[in-house]
């Protein structure tokens, strides 16, 4: 499985070998494979690293989606504007729950 990974200034291509076993029963045969780590987007190619450069460039740096697209465009990473734009609001939910944290120790403190 292959994840696409972000370190500012160039892309990387992280790459995770499972393997798979296989046992024989008399029954059936169960085939087993080694778990994926855990990730931010179930099944998408992103990394915590991408997804922390699209959401910083976008809301701290203001560089617009379609901006970043064209940037990846730039160094032959042809991402559809509407998986970066999916990728973004799906990393902007899995910030929610801090989100809300933060805003109830602000309620807390006054």
């Amino acid at each position: 499985t292959d994840v696409l990974d972000y370190v500012p200034g160039y892309f990387k291509i992280k790459r995770y070998i499972r393997y798979k076993y296989a046992t024989k029963g008399k029954d059936n045969t169960q085939i087993s494979i080694g778990e994926l780590p855990e990730r931010i987007i179930d099944k998408g190619i992103p990394s915590e690293g991408l997804l922390s450069t699209i959401l910083v460039d976008k809301y701290v740096d203001h560089l617009p989606l379609y901006r970043q697209k064209q940037r990846f465009s730039r160094e032959n990473i042809d991402i559809a504007s509407s998986t970066i734009d999916g990728w973004a609001a799906q990393s902007m939910d899995a910030l929610k729950p801090l989100y809300q944290k933060l805003v109830m120790d602000i309620k807390n403190e006054g």
